[in-house]
């Protein structure tokens, strides 16, 4: 599937809605008790890769961290660009894919990556294992 039809396809799931993508994933919330906050208590810079219609950017810009998403959907991107409105929190929202996105050196605290791709997939990611 070229970009294209990726874009398209995940652009009519997001018209038809998915719903159950709207609550954070019940492990991104325990890992951010039992690790993430006690390392960041005053938040910090969040990316959410994939981010859909923004569960967990929502849930991390709720505990004022200051969130970027990237989607390859502009409905999902603009969805959530409605809800991010609706509950008054701030979002840098991009469309495009995932798996081109260009990283910065040192310019997240958190990078939030679920249901979505394969590690390998990324374009840095034997940067991202040797930091593991």
């Amino acid at each position: 599937m070229n970009s294209e039809e990726k874009r398209a396809h995940w652009d009519l799931k997001y018209e038809q809605g998915l719903t159950s993508l709207t609550e954070p994933d019940p492990f991104l919330i325990s890992a951010y008790g039992q690790f993430i906050d006690q390392f960041f208590p005053n938040a910090g810079e969040a990316l959410d890769l994939a981010g859909g219609l923004g569960r967990h950017a929502l849930w991390l810009a709720s505990r004022n961290w200051r969130v970027t998403v990237v989607d390859l959907s502009n409905v999902a991107i603009g969805k959530l660009s409605q809800a991010a409105l609706e509950l008054n929190v701030n979002l840098d929202l991009f469309v495009g894919d995932a798996a081109e996105y260009k990283f910065e050196p040192i310019r997240f605290d958190l990078v939030v990556l679920f249901y979505h791709l394969i590690l390998s997939q990324i374009s840095c990611s034997s940067h991202l294992i040797s930091l593991a």
